[in-house]
Order: structure tokens, then C-alpha cells, then sequence
């Protein structure tokens, strides 16, 4: 069956997960207990129904090389933090409601090509 509702908060009891896909179904806002999960290589929430905005707290995964959040019902702005992630080599965020500029430490992601 398909999870649905919002993510539970027992999944940062799984510490050493490095790789996360939760797609289809899931609602409620992006929780900021995932950046508890220092070793995620990859996140994918795509695409789900999640509102509200992208939590900042995201940029403390620093070991992300994959982060897609798209196709959700997203707002605000795209946080600063993110440019942190500089591992990143994907980063998709279309598909929501985002508003205001591309923040200018987005620059210091130099792993992605396009």
C-alpha cells in the first residue's frame, strides 16, 4: 500500500538511511526533524501535496548530492541555507508556488550542471 498522511517522526530513528523517496500521497507541511538524518545522500518528496514552505533546516543535510521537492503545493521563498547543500548535483523545486529571487548562495552549488 501507499503511505499516506504526513511523514511519521519515528523515521529519524532510522540514522543511518542515506537514501529517501517518499512519493505520492503524503500532505502536511515537510517536518524539520529530517535534518536529524545527517547521512541522507538522496531525497526525493516528489511529488506529494505538501504545503506551507521549504524548511531552512534542510540545509543541514550537507551530505546531499539529490534533493527533489517538486510537484508539491510549496510557498515562500527558496531559504537562503540551501546553499549549503554544496554536494548537490540535483536540485528540482518546479512545480510549486515558490515567490522572490533565487538566492544568491544557490551559487556556491557548483556540482549542478543545469
Amino acid at each position: 500500500g501507499n503511505l499516506t498522511g504526513t511523514i511519521p517522526d519515528s523515521i529519524v530513528n532510522l540514522f543511518k538511511l542515506q537514501n529517501l523517496q517518499l512519493s505520492m500521497g503524503l500532505s502536511g507541511r515537510i517536518p524539520d526533524f529530517l535534518s536529524r538524518l545527517k547521512r541522507l545522500t538522496y531525497l526525493d518528496l516528489s511529488p506529494n501535496s505538501f504545503t506551507g514552505s521549504i524548511p531552512p533546516t534542510l540545509g543541514q543535510l550537507t551530505s546531499l548530492t539529490y534533493l527533489a521537492i517538486f510537484n508539491n503545493k510549496l510557498s515562500g521563498s527558496i531559504p537562503q541555507s540551501l546553499g549549503r547543500l554544496t554536494r548537490l548535483d540535483h536540485l528540482d523545486l518546479s512545480g510549486n508556488f515558490l515567490t522572490g529571487p533565487i538566492p544568491a548562495s544557490l551559487s556556491h552549488l557548483t556540482n549542478i550542471s543545469r
